[in-house]
């Protein structure tokens, strides 16, 4: 039997899947946080697609990854919709296509607090 290798999007996902299995307390914009810092060469809209492939696939009735599969997918369709602003976000800043290094980057320059909450903290520290 031949078997065709994972596509970077394929393994994102699997990422994604498994953090979210393993981790019952993750919340989604964790996850995507995670995935984006693991994968940092991979094209940001690569990572989208694997992030919406997911949340789909939590929607379905045929896979049961944990007991709140309906509200982690609502939660990462919310997020994925931040993301997808913040990707265009650097697009404009620093040209197509965008990689999750660079949206990275971007987070931390941006001081960042939806996917980088420690960043909020980071903030509040740096006034006193």
């Amino acid at each position: 039997m031949f078997l065709v290798p994972l596509t970077l999007t394929e393994k994102i996902e699997e990422f994604v899947a498994e953090l979210i299995v393993s981790n019952e307390d993750l919340s989604a914009r964790n996850a995507i946080s995670a995935a984006i810092g693991e994968f940092p060469n991979a094209k940001a809209i690569d990572a989208v697609f694997a992030f919406v492939s997911m949340a789909s696939a939590l929607e379905q009735p045929l896979f049961d990854y944990t007991g709140r599969d309906a509200k982690l997918s609502a939660e990462l369709y919310r997020s994925i919709a931040i993301l997808v602003a913040d990707i265009y976000a650097v697009e404009r800043l620093r040209g197509w296509p965008v990689t999750c290094a660079q949206l990275s980057e971007f987070w931390v320059e941006t001081d960042e607090t939806f996917f980088i909450p420690g960043q909020a903290v980071k903030a509040v520290t740096n006034l006193t």
